[in-house]
């Protein structure tokens, strides 16, 4: 097979350094709060990650 050179054949994460941004409606804000451990559930309902809010910024109106 043929690969062009600006495919990437593969990429690199530093599994301890992720970050995930997500959007909480403003009436779910109060709910979180900064240095809480979170447990994020994926889409396919098995894909399980915990972390820590790290900081929570609402978005201009």
């Amino acid at each position: 097979m043929l690969i062009s050179t600006e495919v990437p054949l593969y990429s690199l994460q530093d599994i301890n350094d992720n970050r995930v941004d997500f959007k909480v409606s403003e009436t779910e804000l109060k709910d979180f709060a900064l240095g809480e451990t979170v447990n994020l559930i994926g889409r396919d309902g098995s894909t399980r990650i915990g972390g820590t809010v790290e900081s929570i910024r609402r978005k201009a109106n």
